[in-house]
Parts: C-alpha cells; structure tokens; sequence
C-alpha cells in the first residue's frame, strides 16, 4: 500500500555556481512521456549530469522534506525511504522499515539557487527507476520499473443493495461545519433484540439499534466533538446473541455482509458529499472497530486519495495484531502525537486475565490512554484527565481522577484497577470485563489527544 508521508520542501539557501560547473538549459527531462519543468536548470559537473531532485522525485510520487538543520534532504514513496546530505557522496536507502542500505553515487548533491540537484544515479537508485540519456537529442527518459508501479486496489463485490445514505434520517448526526477536520464515528452492537424470531442482522430502520446507538453515541462520538465536525452514519448490523461462540474468523466473514455494503456506501456519501478535502478521524468501538478494521484493509486500500487526510483512526474495543498490521501497511500509535496511525485497545480488571474474551485477539496491541505510551508503565487515577460518569441527578458528568490504566503486554489489554462503573458485560467479554467502559473510564483523554493528533497533522502540512 502506498505510504503518505506529510512534508513541504522549503529551499531557503542562496548559493553560487562553483568552477567546472556549467548549466544545461538545453537538457530535457521526461517521466516517462510527461517533461519535467524547472525552474533552475540541470548541470553538468565533471561529466556529471545533475537534476533538480524535488520536481523529479515529486513527479515520480514521492514526498520530500528538508532537515535545515542538518541540510538532509529526504524523500519517501510506497514503503522506501532515501536520504541525502548535501555535499554527500553517500545515499542512505530504507526499504519497508528494514535495513538501510549506503549507496554510493558518482557525485555528491549539492545547492544550486536554492534548489537540490541530485546525480542521475540518485534518482535511478533512489525508486528503482530506469533512466536513459540521449546525448544526441540531449535528453533524459526516467520510467519506473513495473515492480515499482503501484497496482491498484479492488473492493470484493460487496452484498445486497446499500441503505439510501442521501436520506438524512439515515444518520445519527450530520454537523454544522465549523472545525477544520472531521470525524466519522460507527458506534458498536446496539442491537440486542432477543426472542426465536430475531433476525441476525437488523434492518436500517430497526428502532432497537437505533436507540441504542443514539445513547451510545453520547458516550463516546461526542469526545471528538471539541476539535472535529462528527459525522455518524446508521448501519445493518449483527444483533450481539448472535455473536456469542462465533470465532474471531467467523465474526470476521459475519460482518462482510451488508454491514460492509452499508459502512461503504456510508463512507462513499460522506466523502463525496460532505468531506470537502477536510482531514478526518475514523472511530468507532466493538462491532464499530471491526468494522473500521475490515474498511482499513479493503476500503481505504483502494482509496489512498481519502487515506492521506486520515489523522487518526481510533477503533477501540477490538484488536489489532502486528501481522495484521504488516499484511495491511499501517502502523500501531507509538505516542501521543503520531498521526495516520491505529490507536486502539481493550479495557478490562485484573480478574479477566485468562479469561476468553471475543475482542482480544492474540498477539493484541493496545496504547495506555493516560499516558500514551505503548509499555506496562504504570498511569495513576490522579493522571487521568477526567471519565464520563452518571451523577445522582442521572445527568453525565466529566469527572477527573477516577480511574488509573496500566498495559498488560503478554494480554495486550488495558488493565484497569480502580473502576466503580462496572457495568456488566455479555460472557463472551469474559466476567471482569471493562469492555462497555473503554471509552467512557478515559473520556477527557480521547478528547485531548483528538486534538493533540489534529494539531499534529496540521503542523505536517
């Protein structure tokens, strides 16, 4: 999958034309049939040929950032990662977050009015491209090689018609626009109908699940509310009887049904209607989670256009693994304020370890909450910046320092010891689950670190 990588290149050096270098305004440079325009033209320097290495590389997918400090340029494109130091002879090139492998080139990159020029070599090694020149017509072909061509991505055929998301009533809420991003939210099971005739799966207007997902909603959408427009679409979903002894495999294969059809044609409306080019959360919980997880791996895959304006995706209540991770190209939060990352993890007490729980996977990942660090360092009640609770005059209240979190690393959970709104859970959850709880018991923290993430991403572009 391609990698997005934010950056604004930004020259601000003067320099000179150093002796034994000539330019070639003559020389003509294409990606393959499209030329190149610059605006400071090629050199030649001891018959080497040097070119401006943003327009090229641009040109060729890749973004490209500029360390002033330690006049390093840096262009990323599809997982590969390359490195030049200005006046270097050496170009450092990172594959898929593996080895770096020195590159040595036939002349070093130098500043010509404020621009980076590169060596051809440096552009053919850099992305595996082929480059050709043409010394009678004076030009310069650069064509990927078709292992460096990015394929497309396609959506399986997808179940049944989609619910009618042009109709308003089929969204929990559609904002007033008045922040800068966006958050799309899918609440979790909120179907929970039971009875012999019960159908698995609800119908769109079903008034049990959308009941339950309005009061969901209130428990969890609205941390995002402070810094984001929060979008909330209704979707067919599995009742949680259904669910129970079903198989992590078995729920997965559960919710490619209509629920799919329903989450894209959901996802399809809002960005062609309502996104704008805006940058955007993805949330959700439970049923939601997963739902996130599968568009993760298929939806967003062949969308990269909507994938580089994701800040964050935070499907809590469900689990995501390292091999997951690497079949798709994404990458687990490792701190407070990384962006285009999964941020995720399950809450229970002490007492559910060994438990069986159909949210935790093995081999889960999960970030503490209070402290946004991915070890087991220890996050004190008094750290916590404030969890929703119901106060005696049945109203919802923001409360600080109630509750603590710690990472159990062999689980992958979110450990929590000192929580008083138990609320009881279905068996499959395991008997101390916090499961109903993973948004609520860190409340203000999601919402200071949406922001946190927001900012983030804004400073990138």
């Amino acid at each position: 999958m391609k990698k997005i990588v934010a950056g604004i290149l930004t020259f601000t050096m003067l320099s000179s034309m150093a002796i034994g270098v000539r330019a070639e305004e003559d020389i003509k440079v294409y990606v393959g049939d499209k030329q190149v325009v610059f605006d400071v033209a090629p050199i030649i320097e001891n018959d080497r040929t040097l070119v401006p290495m943003r327009a090229i590389f641009e040109e060729l997918g890749a973004e490209v950032t500029w360390d002033a400090q330690n006049y390093e340029v840096t262009a990323k494109k599809d997982g590969t990662t390359i490195m030049l130091a200005i006046d270097g002879a050496e170009m450092d090139k990172t594959v898929d977050g593996g080895e770096t492998h020195i590159i040595q080139l036939d002349a070093p990159a130098k500043i010509v009015d404020d621009r980076t020029l590169v060596p051809l070599r440096a552009v053919s090694e850099a992305f595996d491209s082929e480059v050709k020149w043409d010394g009678e017509t004076r030009t310069v072909t650069i064509t990927l090689s078709d292992n460096g061509a990015e394929e497309e991505f396609a959506i399986a055929p997808l179940e049944g018609e989609p619910s009618d998301y042009s109709d308003k009533n089929n969204w929990i809420n559609i904002p007033e626009i008045t922040k800068d991003a966006d958050t799309i939210y899918f609440y979790p099971t909120a179907y929970n109908e039971t009875g012999d005739d019960v159908a698995p799966i609800c119908d769109i207007d079903n008034e049990n699940m959308r009941e339950g997902a309005v009061e969901v909603y209130n428990k969890q959408a609205t941390a995002f509310a402070d810094s984001t427009n929060v979008f909330a679409p209704y979707y067919r979903q599995t009742n949680i009887n259904y669910l129970t002894g079903k198989s992590a495999e078995e729920f997965d294969k559960i919710q490619r049904g209509v629920q799919r059809t329903d989450m894209y044609a959901s996802l399809d409306y809002y960005f062609e209607n309502y996104n704008n080019g805006r940058p955007f959360i993805l949330a959700g919980h439970s049923q939601g989670a997963q739902m996130i997880k599968i568009a993760l791996s298929e939806y967003f895959r062949a969308h990269p256009e909507y994938l580089e304006r994701m800040v964050a995706a935070y499907p809590i209540g469900y689990s995501f693994t390292n091999e997951w991770l690497e079949e798709n190209g994404y990458k687990f939060a490792e701190g407070a304020d990384d962006t285009g990352v999964i941020v995720s993890w399950n809450t229970e007490g002490p007492e559910n370890k060994g438990q069986e729980s159909s949210v935790v996977l093995p081999g889960a990942l999960a970030i503490n909450p209070i402290n946004w660090k991915r070890d087991d360092t220890y996050a004190a009640k008094e750290e916590n910046l404030g969890s929703l609770v119901i106060n005696d005059k049945g109203e919802q209240e923001i409360v600080p320092g109630l509750n603590d979190a710690q990472i159990d690393l062999e689980r992958g959970v979110v450990i929590c010891t000192t929580s008083d709104e138990f609320v009881p859970m279905p068996e499959i959850f395991g008997s101390a689950s916090l499961h109903g709880q993973d948004y609520p018991l860190y409340y203000a923290n999601i919402r200071e670190n949406a922001k946190t993430r927001i900012d983030a991403y804004m400073k990138q572009k």
